[in-house]
């Protein structure tokens, strides 16, 4: 299908080294004029992590746009590298642990419509849990191993909430044949 959009000009209204808001004057698929604010982050890659015991790494950590302690998967910006190295870049500063095996489950969009970036999704297997400690610059509270029951009542009752990483889980349970 061809693009119903035409973007008339584009402006940068807020910028920093993570994002930029970029407001577009745009004609709607419909021909009326209207503007599209467009929230443009760099692409992320993270690490869906399992154990030989088939648990899941999660880490915690304090967020501050939701004031609360977060429970996620590693990840996070894909900085200057492959999605696959910043995912084990992410992997080894969070969590301090390493992978032999990665496999790679493709990219998602996870707030299409509103942020314009690729979430690139990985599992991380044979692990290395020599370095077990979060680098000192990460706000990591705690590195936990949960099995995969237990992080599915974490999501139902939303105490994992973050959409990445839920994405993420989901996206590894199927495939790894987890879901029933």
């Amino acid at each position: 299908m061809q693009n119903p959009w035409k973007t008339i000009s584009s402006k940068t209204l807020l910028e920093n080294p993570w994002w930029e808001v970029r407001q577009d004057q745009i004609v709607r698929p419909d021909g009326s004029p209207g503007e599209y604010n467009i929230v443009v982050t760099t692409d992320s890659a993270f690490a869906v992590t399992i154990t030989e015991k088939n648990e899941f790494i999660l880490i915690e950590q304090f967020r501050y746009i939701s004031g609360k302690l977060s429970l996620e998967i590693p990840g996070g910006a894909i900085d200057h590298d492959d999605p696959l190295d910043s995912a084990k870049r992410e992997l080894r500063e969070e969590t301090g642990i390493t992978a032999a095996t990665w496999t790679d489950l493709g990219a998602v969009l996870p707030a299409n419509g509103l942020v314009r970036e690729k979430m690139h999704v990985f599992i991380a297997q044979d692990l290395d849990f020599t370095h077990e400690v979060p680098e000192q610059d990460e706000a990591i509270s705690r590195v936990l191993h949960i099995s995969f029951p237990e992080v599915l009542e974490l999501i139902k009752t939303n105490k994992l909430d973050d959409g990445q990483s839920i994405t993420g889980i989901f996206m590894a349970a199927l495939h790894l044949k987890l879901l029933g």
